[in-house]
């Protein structure tokens, strides 16, 4: 699977750094600026419970000319991400993130099967706003 800049490959897709056989530290030879478009794994996880995925996170590219070339290899225009990049054109630490469903937590400790008996001001059709 090719990794997009904060995708997280599916289960059977995982590898660890350790099952990396290219022998360059698990970071595709990029100093570990998290995914690029000629590796095949990303530094990312999935936080796995059996009815439901709990949590995901990755490392984020944090190299600007790493980020132009994604965009643009995506067919977008890195002028329209100007905005953006103007951050990472001085210098961004490498960094990373992860999300945490906390209503799916919740369901899942509460062994509840629907996600919207969970969620504070769940949306659906016929509720669009509180």
């Amino acid at each position: 699977m090719r990794c997009p800049a904060a995708a997280v490959a599916s289960e059977s897709e995982h590898r660890t750094n350790t099952d990396n056989d290219r022998g360059d530290g698990g970071d595709g030879g990029n100093g570990g600026n998290g995914c690029d478009l000629g590796r095949e794994t990303c530094n990312a996880f999935d936080l796995m419970h059996p009815r439901l995925e709990l949590a995901s996170g990755s490392q984020r590219i944090h190299d600007y000319e790493l980020l132009r070339k994604n965009i643009a290899a995506r067919g977008l225009n890195p002028e329209s991400f100007r905005f953006y990049l103007e951050a990472f054109k001085y210098g961004m630490p490498p960094h990373a993130g992860f999300g945490l469903g906390i209503e799916r937590l919740l369901m899942t400790m509460l062994n509840i099967e629907n996600i919207r008996e969970v969620i504070l001001f769940p949306r659906d059709r016929r509720r669009l706003v509180p």
